[in-house]
Protein backbone atom coordinates (compact mmCIF):
# COMPACT_ATOMS: atom_id res chain seq x y z
CA UNK A 1 0.00 0.00 0.00
CA UNK A 2 1.02 3.36 -0.80
CA UNK A 3 1.48 5.65 2.17
CA UNK A 4 -0.20 9.22 1.35
CA UNK A 5 1.57 10.21 4.60
CA UNK A 6 1.96 13.51 3.86
CA UNK A 7 -1.91 14.25 3.18
CA UNK A 8 -2.43 12.20 6.28
CA UNK A 9 -0.29 14.67 8.37
CA UNK A 10 -1.85 17.89 6.75
CA UNK A 11 -5.61 16.58 7.59
CA UNK A 12 -4.33 15.94 11.13
CA UNK A 13 -2.41 19.21 11.23
CA UNK A 14 -6.08 20.93 10.24
CA UNK A 15 -8.16 19.49 12.09
CA UNK A 16 -5.93 19.69 15.71
CA UNK A 17 -5.43 23.73 14.56
CA UNK A 18 -1.64 22.89 15.49
CA UNK A 19 1.91 23.86 13.53
CA UNK A 20 4.13 21.37 11.47
CA UNK A 21 6.10 20.25 14.90
CA UNK A 22 6.77 17.24 16.13
CA UNK A 23 6.44 18.01 19.74
CA UNK A 24 2.92 20.09 19.40
CA UNK A 25 1.97 16.68 17.36
CA UNK A 26 3.16 14.41 20.19
CA UNK A 27 1.22 16.18 22.92
CA UNK A 28 -1.85 16.61 20.87
CA UNK A 29 -1.92 12.73 20.21
CA UNK A 30 -0.96 12.25 24.03
CA UNK A 31 -3.80 14.44 25.18
CA UNK A 32 -6.42 12.18 22.71
CA UNK A 33 -5.21 8.85 23.78
CA UNK A 34 -3.33 9.07 26.99
CA UNK A 35 -3.17 5.64 27.46
CA UNK A 36 -1.60 4.19 24.07
CA UNK A 37 1.50 3.55 23.64
CA UNK A 38 2.04 6.36 21.48
CA UNK A 39 5.55 7.59 18.81
CA UNK A 40 7.20 10.03 20.54
CA UNK A 41 8.36 13.43 18.85
CA UNK A 42 11.67 11.66 17.80
CA UNK A 43 10.18 9.34 15.45
CA UNK A 44 7.42 11.86 14.46
CA UNK A 45 10.05 13.69 13.12
CA UNK A 46 12.22 10.99 11.39
CA UNK A 47 8.53 9.95 9.95
CA UNK A 48 8.41 13.70 7.70
CA UNK A 49 12.03 12.64 6.46
CA UNK A 50 11.07 9.42 5.50
CA UNK A 51 13.32 7.84 8.36
CA UNK A 52 11.86 5.00 9.37
CA UNK A 53 9.61 1.67 8.46
CA UNK A 54 7.00 0.00 10.04
CA UNK A 55 6.83 3.22 13.09
CA UNK A 56 5.54 4.83 10.42
CA UNK A 57 2.83 2.25 10.13
CA UNK A 58 1.65 2.44 13.12
CA UNK A 59 1.81 6.53 14.02
CA UNK A 60 -0.13 6.96 10.95
CA UNK A 61 -2.94 4.43 12.68
CA UNK A 62 -2.74 7.24 15.05
CA UNK A 63 -3.31 9.58 13.23
CA UNK A 64 -5.57 8.44 11.13
CA UNK A 65 -8.16 7.35 14.27
CA UNK A 66 -8.04 11.14 15.27
CA UNK A 67 -9.21 12.45 12.37
CA UNK A 68 -12.00 9.84 12.28
CA UNK A 69 -13.11 10.54 15.65
CA UNK A 70 -11.90 7.07 16.76
CA UNK A 71 -12.39 6.47 20.75
CA UNK A 72 -9.16 5.74 23.22
CA UNK A 73 -11.29 2.27 23.73
CA UNK A 74 -11.09 1.89 19.64
CA UNK A 75 -7.66 2.84 19.25
CA UNK A 76 -6.59 0.53 22.72
CA UNK A 77 -8.45 -2.66 20.66
CA UNK A 78 -6.83 -1.99 18.05
CA UNK A 79 -3.40 -1.33 18.80
CA UNK A 80 -3.88 -4.79 21.18
CA UNK A 81 -4.47 -6.57 17.77
CA UNK A 82 -1.88 -4.66 15.93
CA UNK A 83 -4.31 -3.57 13.53
CA UNK A 84 -3.89 0.47 13.67
CA UNK A 85 -3.09 0.08 10.17
CA UNK A 86 -6.86 -0.20 9.36
CA UNK A 87 -7.78 2.74 10.11
CA UNK A 88 -4.88 4.69 7.86
CA UNK A 89 -6.65 1.90 4.85
CA UNK A 90 -10.11 3.75 5.97
CA UNK A 91 -8.41 7.02 5.42
CA UNK A 92 -6.80 5.90 2.18
CA UNK A 93 -9.39 4.09 0.50
CA UNK A 94 -10.44 6.53 -1.86
CA UNK A 95 -6.68 7.79 -3.07
CA UNK A 96 -6.30 3.52 -3.38
CA UNK A 97 -9.21 3.58 -5.53
CA UNK A 98 -8.53 6.36 -7.69
CA UNK A 99 -5.05 4.67 -8.88
CA UNK A 100 -6.98 1.50 -9.43
CA UNK A 101 -9.75 2.86 -11.21
CA UNK A 102 -7.23 5.05 -13.18
CA UNK A 103 -4.76 2.52 -13.49
CA UNK A 104 -2.13 5.57 -11.88
CA UNK A 105 0.93 3.63 -10.60
CA UNK A 106 1.61 4.10 -7.30
CA UNK A 107 3.21 6.90 -5.92
CA UNK A 108 4.14 9.23 -3.52
CA UNK A 109 2.54 12.70 -2.99
CA UNK A 110 4.21 15.57 -5.66
CA UNK A 111 3.16 19.49 -4.59
CA UNK A 112 -0.04 20.55 -6.38
CA UNK A 113 0.40 22.12 -9.75
CA UNK A 114 0.49 26.26 -9.03
CA UNK A 115 -1.42 26.75 -12.18
CA UNK A 116 -4.97 26.69 -9.98
CA UNK A 117 -6.82 27.88 -13.17
CA UNK A 118 -7.27 25.56 -16.39
CA UNK A 119 -10.11 27.64 -18.00
CA UNK A 120 -12.05 30.73 -17.53
CA UNK A 121 -14.70 28.81 -16.20
CA UNK A 122 -12.94 27.09 -13.52
CA UNK A 123 -11.59 30.41 -12.35
CA UNK A 124 -14.73 32.27 -12.34
CA UNK A 125 -16.41 29.26 -10.55
CA UNK A 126 -13.64 29.03 -7.90
CA UNK A 127 -13.66 32.77 -7.32
CA UNK A 128 -18.03 32.11 -6.24
CA UNK A 129 -16.76 29.83 -4.12
CA UNK A 130 -14.50 31.76 -2.66
CA UNK A 131 -16.31 34.38 -2.15
CA UNK A 132 -19.07 32.56 -0.52
CA UNK A 133 -17.05 30.87 2.07
CA UNK A 134 -15.85 34.40 2.91
CA UNK A 135 -19.35 35.26 3.56
CA UNK A 136 -20.23 32.42 5.31
CA UNK A 137 -17.15 32.77 7.55
CA UNK A 138 -18.22 36.90 8.63
CA UNK A 139 -21.19 34.90 9.20
CA UNK A 140 -19.73 32.67 11.89
CA UNK A 141 -17.70 35.55 13.45
CA UNK A 142 -20.90 37.88 13.59
CA UNK A 143 -22.59 35.79 15.20
CA UNK A 144 -19.86 34.61 17.19
CA UNK A 145 -18.71 38.48 18.47
CA UNK A 146 -22.64 38.90 18.75
CA UNK A 147 -23.60 36.27 21.29
CA UNK A 148 -19.73 37.13 23.27
CA UNK A 149 -18.96 33.22 22.94
CA UNK A 150 -15.22 31.72 22.46
CA UNK A 151 -14.20 28.57 20.60
CA UNK A 152 -12.38 26.89 23.62
CA UNK A 153 -9.73 24.42 22.99
CA UNK A 154 -10.15 21.12 23.38
CA UNK A 155 -10.35 19.36 26.45
CA UNK A 156 -8.96 22.66 28.40
CA UNK A 157 -10.18 22.36 32.01
CA UNK A 158 -10.01 25.79 34.00
CA UNK A 159 -8.47 26.55 37.30
CA UNK A 160 -11.30 25.90 40.45
CA UNK A 161 -11.46 29.61 41.95
CA UNK A 162 -12.11 29.83 46.29
CA UNK A 163 -13.71 32.85 47.40
CA UNK A 164 -12.07 34.49 50.04
CA UNK A 165 -14.18 36.91 51.85
CA UNK A 166 -13.00 40.63 52.30
CA UNK A 167 -11.17 40.93 55.49
CA UNK A 168 -8.24 42.90 57.97
CA UNK A 169 -5.75 41.50 58.91
CA UNK A 170 -1.74 41.95 60.47
CA UNK A 171 1.00 41.69 57.50
CA UNK A 172 4.77 41.05 58.27
CA UNK A 173 6.29 38.14 60.89
CA UNK A 174 3.95 38.69 63.73
CA UNK A 175 5.26 35.90 65.16
CA UNK A 176 8.61 37.36 65.65
CA UNK A 177 10.64 34.53 64.32
CA UNK A 178 14.82 34.39 64.25
CA UNK A 179 14.98 33.45 61.42
CA UNK A 180 12.65 36.76 59.79
CA UNK A 181 14.21 39.17 57.31
CA UNK A 182 14.00 42.98 57.40
CA UNK A 183 12.09 43.08 55.09
CA UNK A 184 8.94 41.51 56.43
CA UNK A 185 8.84 43.90 59.38
CA UNK A 186 7.00 46.56 60.89
CA UNK A 187 4.03 44.66 60.94
CA UNK A 188 0.89 46.68 60.14
CA UNK A 189 -2.95 46.34 59.20
CA UNK A 190 -4.01 45.91 55.63
CA UNK A 191 -8.00 46.14 54.25
CA UNK A 192 -8.45 43.71 51.34
CA UNK A 193 -11.57 43.40 49.85
CA UNK A 194 -12.76 39.95 48.75
CA UNK A 195 -10.96 38.00 46.13
CA UNK A 196 -11.00 34.65 44.36
CA UNK A 197 -7.98 32.42 44.11
CA UNK A 198 -7.22 29.19 42.03
CA UNK A 199 -6.92 26.18 44.20
CA UNK A 200 -3.38 25.31 43.34
CA UNK A 201 -0.65 26.52 41.08
CA UNK A 202 -1.19 26.53 37.84
CA UNK A 203 -0.67 23.02 36.57
CA UNK A 204 1.27 21.94 33.26
CA UNK A 205 -1.84 20.70 31.77
CA UNK A 206 -3.12 24.06 31.25
CA UNK A 207 0.03 25.67 31.04
CA UNK A 208 0.81 23.60 28.15
CA UNK A 209 -2.47 24.57 26.18
CA UNK A 210 -1.72 28.66 26.80
CA UNK A 211 1.75 27.21 25.17
CA UNK A 212 0.50 25.92 21.84
CA UNK A 213 -1.95 28.51 21.59
CA UNK A 214 0.36 30.92 21.85
CA UNK A 215 2.79 29.09 19.76
CA UNK A 216 5.23 29.26 22.45
CA UNK A 217 7.63 26.13 23.21
CA UNK A 218 6.04 23.91 25.85
CA UNK A 219 8.47 24.98 29.37
CA UNK A 220 10.66 21.87 30.40
CA UNK A 221 9.28 19.92 33.29
CA UNK A 222 13.00 18.39 33.95
CA UNK A 223 11.65 15.13 34.16
CA UNK A 224 9.53 15.47 37.16
CA UNK A 225 6.30 15.26 35.80
CA UNK A 226 3.43 17.04 33.60
CA UNK A 227 -0.44 17.17 33.80
CA UNK A 228 -0.88 17.77 37.88
CA UNK A 229 2.66 18.84 38.68
CA UNK A 230 3.24 22.78 38.82
CA UNK A 231 4.03 24.57 36.18
CA UNK A 232 7.48 25.78 36.43
CA UNK A 233 10.10 27.88 34.20
CA UNK A 234 7.91 30.47 33.11
CA UNK A 235 9.06 34.02 33.98
CA UNK A 236 7.04 37.01 35.23
CA UNK A 237 5.58 38.17 31.60
CA UNK A 238 4.66 34.64 31.07
CA UNK A 239 2.16 34.66 33.65
CA UNK A 240 0.40 37.60 32.98
CA UNK A 241 0.06 36.48 29.32
CA UNK A 242 -1.47 33.67 30.99
CA UNK A 243 -3.78 35.41 32.51
CA UNK A 244 -5.14 37.75 29.51
CA UNK A 245 -5.39 34.55 27.76
CA UNK A 246 -7.54 33.07 30.61
CA UNK A 247 -9.63 35.94 30.55
CA UNK A 248 -10.17 36.34 27.16
CA UNK A 249 -10.94 32.61 26.98
CA UNK A 250 -13.81 33.51 29.64
CA UNK A 251 -15.47 36.30 28.12
CA UNK A 252 -13.77 38.33 31.00
CA UNK A 253 -11.73 41.97 30.53
CA UNK A 254 -7.86 42.23 30.61
CA UNK A 255 -6.40 43.09 33.58
CA UNK A 256 -2.92 43.76 31.58
CA UNK A 257 -1.80 45.71 28.86
CA UNK A 258 1.39 44.22 27.17
CA UNK A 259 3.44 46.28 25.01
CA UNK A 260 6.66 44.06 23.61
CA UNK A 261 8.38 46.57 22.10
CA UNK A 262 11.15 46.47 24.76
CA UNK A 263 11.77 50.21 26.91
CA UNK A 264 15.50 49.89 28.31
CA UNK A 265 15.37 46.09 27.65
CA UNK A 266 12.42 45.13 29.28
CA UNK A 267 9.13 44.99 28.52
CA UNK A 268 6.41 47.22 28.89
CA UNK A 269 3.42 46.00 31.23
CA UNK A 270 0.06 48.15 32.37
CA UNK A 271 -1.81 46.33 34.70
CA UNK A 272 -5.59 47.64 35.30
CA UNK A 273 -6.74 46.12 39.02
CA UNK A 274 -10.14 47.49 38.46
CA UNK A 275 -10.96 44.53 35.52
CA UNK A 276 -12.61 41.54 36.19
CA UNK A 277 -10.06 39.23 34.47
CA UNK A 278 -7.42 36.98 35.69
CA UNK A 279 -4.59 38.43 37.25
CA UNK A 280 -1.48 37.64 39.89
CA UNK A 281 -2.59 38.14 43.19
CA UNK A 282 -0.95 41.39 45.26
CA UNK A 283 1.27 40.65 47.58
CA UNK A 284 -0.71 41.46 50.86
CA UNK A 285 -3.79 38.75 48.71
CA UNK A 286 -1.34 36.26 48.57
CA UNK A 287 -0.18 36.39 52.39
CA UNK A 288 -3.90 36.67 53.76
CA UNK A 289 -4.97 34.03 51.72
CA UNK A 290 -1.83 31.62 53.27
CA UNK A 291 -1.30 32.72 56.70
CA UNK A 292 -5.40 33.45 57.87
CA UNK A 293 -8.35 31.12 58.05
CA UNK A 294 -10.51 33.30 56.62
CA UNK A 295 -13.77 31.59 58.90
CA UNK A 296 -11.79 32.42 62.43
CA UNK A 297 -9.41 35.50 61.45
CA UNK A 298 -6.55 33.25 62.97
CA UNK A 299 -2.94 33.73 61.76
CA UNK A 300 -0.48 30.59 61.18
CA UNK A 301 3.06 30.84 60.81
CA UNK A 302 2.67 28.48 57.70
CA UNK A 303 0.53 28.47 54.32
CA UNK A 304 -0.77 25.09 55.32
CA UNK A 305 -2.22 26.78 58.59
CA UNK A 306 -0.03 24.99 61.22
CA UNK A 307 2.97 26.65 63.05
CA UNK A 308 5.93 23.69 62.67
CA UNK A 309 6.94 22.89 59.11
CA UNK A 310 6.69 18.95 58.56
CA UNK A 311 8.35 17.66 55.58
CA UNK A 312 5.90 14.80 55.69
CA UNK A 313 3.19 17.24 54.90
CA UNK A 314 5.02 20.16 53.14
CA UNK A 315 7.78 19.88 50.29
CA UNK A 316 10.51 21.22 51.28
CA UNK A 317 13.98 20.99 52.47
CA UNK A 318 13.53 19.37 55.97
CA UNK A 319 16.88 17.60 56.11
CA UNK A 320 19.12 20.62 55.75
CA UNK A 321 21.34 21.84 58.57
CA UNK A 322 18.98 24.94 58.74
CA UNK A 323 16.62 23.66 61.49
CA UNK A 324 14.95 25.88 64.09
CA UNK A 325 12.73 25.34 66.74
CA UNK A 326 9.37 25.09 64.21
CA UNK A 327 10.79 22.65 62.13
CA UNK A 328 9.86 19.10 62.78
CA UNK A 329 13.29 17.56 61.70
CA UNK A 330 13.04 14.57 59.58
CA UNK A 331 14.97 13.16 56.58
CA UNK A 332 12.88 14.30 53.96
CA UNK A 333 13.82 15.96 50.66
CA UNK A 334 12.31 15.04 47.50
CA UNK A 335 14.90 17.00 45.17
CA UNK A 336 11.65 18.32 43.01
CA UNK A 337 8.77 19.40 42.72
CA UNK A 338 5.48 17.26 43.66
CA UNK A 339 1.84 16.80 42.01
CA UNK A 340 -0.12 20.12 43.27
CA UNK A 341 -2.69 17.71 45.77
CA UNK A 342 0.58 16.57 47.52
CA UNK A 343 1.80 19.83 48.88
CA UNK A 344 -0.50 20.55 51.49
CA UNK A 345 -3.75 22.40 51.92
CA UNK A 346 -4.82 25.05 54.58
CA UNK A 347 -8.08 25.68 56.30
CA UNK A 348 -9.10 28.13 53.09
CA UNK A 349 -9.17 24.98 50.65
CA UNK A 350 -6.10 26.13 49.33
CA UNK A 351 -2.82 23.45 48.51
CA UNK A 352 0.37 24.21 48.34
CA UNK A 353 0.67 27.42 50.04
CA UNK A 354 4.37 26.55 51.40
CA UNK A 355 6.92 25.15 49.73
CA UNK A 356 6.99 22.99 46.65
CA UNK A 357 6.63 26.36 44.09
CA UNK A 358 7.65 29.85 44.95
CA UNK A 359 4.55 31.71 42.86
CA UNK A 360 5.12 35.57 41.03
CA UNK A 361 2.94 38.12 42.73
CA UNK A 362 1.73 41.20 40.99
CA UNK A 363 3.66 43.39 42.94
CA UNK A 364 7.16 45.01 42.12
CA UNK A 365 9.09 44.32 44.83
CA UNK A 366 10.25 46.54 47.73
CA UNK A 367 12.50 46.21 50.51
CA UNK A 368 11.08 49.07 52.49
CA UNK A 369 7.33 49.25 51.47
CA UNK A 370 5.71 48.34 55.00
CA UNK A 371 7.64 50.82 56.03
CA UNK A 372 6.99 53.25 53.17
CA UNK A 373 3.78 52.52 51.82
CA UNK A 374 1.12 54.83 53.63
CA UNK A 375 -1.71 53.30 51.35
CA UNK A 376 -3.38 49.40 53.70
CA UNK A 377 -6.16 49.78 51.67
CA UNK A 378 -5.49 46.75 48.90
CA UNK A 379 -1.94 48.17 48.98
CA UNK A 380 0.21 47.06 45.84
CA UNK A 381 3.12 48.03 44.82
CA UNK A 382 2.91 49.23 41.21
CA UNK A 383 5.81 50.69 40.78
CA UNK A 384 9.80 49.79 39.68
CA UNK A 385 12.27 50.69 42.04
CA UNK A 386 15.98 51.59 40.41
CA UNK A 387 17.92 49.99 43.24
CA UNK A 388 15.94 46.61 42.92
CA UNK A 389 16.52 46.46 39.06
CA UNK A 390 12.50 45.93 39.11
CA UNK A 391 12.26 42.70 40.59
CA UNK A 392 8.96 40.95 41.30
CA UNK A 393 7.60 39.47 44.27
CA UNK A 394 7.91 36.04 44.82
CA UNK A 395 5.64 34.16 47.82
CA UNK A 396 5.34 30.45 49.67
CA UNK A 397 9.61 29.32 49.77
CA UNK A 398 10.03 26.16 47.44
CA UNK A 399 11.31 22.68 47.54
CA UNK A 400 14.69 23.49 47.86
CA UNK A 401 14.52 25.90 50.42
CA UNK A 402 14.32 25.46 54.92
CA UNK A 403 11.32 26.45 56.90
CA UNK A 404 12.44 29.75 57.76
CA UNK A 405 11.66 30.94 53.65
CA UNK A 406 8.31 28.60 53.13
CA UNK A 407 6.90 31.11 56.02
CA UNK A 408 3.78 33.06 55.17
CA UNK A 409 5.54 36.46 55.83
CA UNK A 410 8.82 35.47 54.02
CA UNK A 411 8.99 37.70 51.24
CA UNK A 412 11.04 36.73 47.89
CA UNK A 413 11.87 38.31 44.62
CA UNK A 414 13.15 38.04 41.49
CA UNK A 415 13.98 39.75 38.16
CA UNK A 416 10.58 39.54 35.73
CA UNK A 417 12.64 37.70 32.75
CA UNK A 418 13.51 34.91 35.31
CA UNK A 419 13.03 31.41 34.69
CA UNK A 420 13.37 28.50 37.40
CA UNK A 421 12.48 25.15 37.96
CA UNK A 422 11.51 26.75 41.07
CA UNK A 423 8.91 29.19 40.14
CA UNK A 424 5.59 28.72 39.58
CA UNK A 425 1.97 30.79 40.06
CA UNK A 426 -1.46 30.67 40.87
CA UNK A 427 -4.01 33.25 40.01
CA UNK A 428 -7.20 35.24 41.66
CA UNK A 429 -9.92 37.75 40.15
CA UNK A 430 -12.52 40.02 41.75
CA UNK A 431 -15.41 38.12 43.72
CA UNK A 432 -17.80 37.59 41.02
CA UNK A 433 -21.15 39.29 41.59
CA UNK A 434 -22.72 37.38 38.09
CA UNK A 435 -20.14 35.94 35.47
CA UNK A 436 -21.42 33.43 32.85
CA UNK A 437 -19.49 30.01 33.65
CA UNK A 438 -17.39 28.43 30.60
CA UNK A 439 -16.61 24.93 31.32
CA UNK A 440 -15.53 26.15 34.97
CA UNK A 441 -14.74 23.11 37.69
CA UNK A 442 -17.86 24.13 40.30
CA UNK A 443 -16.66 21.57 42.62
CA UNK A 444 -13.20 21.81 44.91
CA UNK A 445 -10.24 19.30 43.15
CA UNK A 446 -11.05 15.75 45.46
CA UNK A 447 -7.98 13.75 45.96
CA UNK A 448 -9.51 11.05 43.36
Amino acid sequence: MNLHYEELFTAFIEKANIKRDPCQIAQTLKEAYPNCNLPVSKTIKRCFNGETAHPRETLLGFLSAYILDKTEAEVLEADRKNKLGDFYKIFSEPHEKMIIEKNIPPSVIEPKSKNVFSTSNDRLKTLVIWALCLVVVSLIFYILLSSKRLVLPPNIQFPTMIPLKSGVFTMGDTFNDTDSTANEKPCHQVILDSFEMSQTPIMFDLFDKFCIAKNIPLREDLGWGRKNHPAIMMDWYEAVAFCNWLSELNNLEAVYTIDHNKVNGAIKVMSHLEKNGYRLPTEAEWEYAASIDVKTNIKYRFGNHKNRADGKELNFDSKGNAQNEYTIKGKVFHHQTLPVLESGINQNNLYGMAGNVAEWCHDYYHPRFYKENNNNNNPVAEECLKDTSCLHVLRGGTWKQSASKIRASFRGSSSASSRSEMIGFRVVRRQRQEVKKIAFLNNPISQN
